[in-house]
């Protein structure tokens, strides 16, 4: 396969994988794997805030939680929450 997955053209791929061991009489098995794409928005998404700042004390302690991010992608609108 070669290119880009697209769910509108191929929503499953069917493989066959086959695997071998390198013993002196090699040993071989086979199984089927399906792989299910799922549908995505194809438009880009569209960020209202481009960046978050942050402020902290000076002499916090290594590591320290500074802030929580939380990204949130509807239908290619994404909304950016801090905590």
């Amino acid at each position: 396969m070669a290119g880009e997955i697209d769910f509108e053209q191929k929503s499953t791929y069917n493989l066959i994988v086959r695997v071998t061991d390198d013993g002196t009489t090699a040993r071989t098995a086979t199984t089927n794997v399906t792989i299910t794409v799922t549908d995505e928005s194809d438009e880009p998404p569209t960020c209202t805030t481009k960046s978050v700042s942050k402020s902290i004390p000076e002499n916090t302690t290594v590591p320290s939680l500074v802030s929580d991010v939380f990204i949130i992608y509807i239908h290619s609108i994404c909304l950016l929450l801090t905590v």
